[in-house]
């Protein structure tokens, strides 16, 4: 229960007692905290470790198996490059061992990415149909606003337009996220009210006057 040392003495034959074994007991290091700011991370992000560990002198931070001896308590920031194993190693002392571990694993998720978002044609009649079309990397949901639509599984979408409208192709994945626009201008369709010629009957070579509306 606590720290201490036992001897036991060894009575050989003839009444002389030797030292025969030494017992030590020590306490176990004890690892109060170890916590990382972010296990999903971009490339080359930087993730704060933090820690404080209890009974122990000899306490090392391991990434991917390359040891830095660090103190009982700190923050330590790593720049993660790639998927990357942090382990807290702890021993009461450098001669015990008794080694207590606490681990987590860093990965990458990779930059989402919109390689093309286009329509089929950037100015329509009103009612008429465009196409909307998108090539997309590392994206877990891909939404098209204004039309809040989840097009995650598809790479195009058709829609009739009644009035001119800016889309928005948003592409997600659990640390990033990207987003492409595209204009499509919508007008009326174009409408004859009227067509006259001031005079409908003349001679050859005269002229008349054309109005319209």
């Amino acid at each position: 229960k606590e720290e201490k040392q036992i001897t036991v003495i060894v009575e050989n034959l003839n009444g002389r007692q030797e030292p025969g074994l030494h017992l030590h007991a020590e306490q176990l290091p004890l690892i109060k905290e170890l916590s990382v700011s972010n296990q999903n991370v971009r490339q080359d992000e930087i993730v704060e470790i933090s820690w404080h560990v209890e009974n122990s002198t000899c306490i090392y931070l391991h990434f991917n198996e390359m040891p830095i001896r660090v103190s009982e308590s700190g923050i330590y920031r790593k720049k993660i490059e790639d998927t990357t194993f942090i382990n807290l190693v702890c021993k009461s002392s450098e001669n015990s061992v008794e080694v207590v571990k606490k681990n987590f694993l860093v990965t990458i998720s990779k930059a989402t990415k919109i390689i093309r978002f286009n329509a089929d044609n950037k100015a329509v009649l009103l009612g008429m149909e465009v196409n909307l079309s998108w090539d997309v990397l590392n994206a877990t949901k891909v939404i098209l606003l204004p039309l809040n639509i989840d097009v995650s599984n598809s790479s195009q979408y058709k829609t009739i337009l009644d009035q001119s409208t800016t889309f928005i192709l948003v592409a997600q994945n659990e640390v990033v996220t990207e987003t492409e626009t595209v204009r499509v201008e919508a007008e009326a369709n174009p409408e004859i009210i009227e067509f006259r010629a001031k005079k409908q009957v003349i001679e050859f070579g005269s002229s008349t006057e054309l109005t319209w509306n």
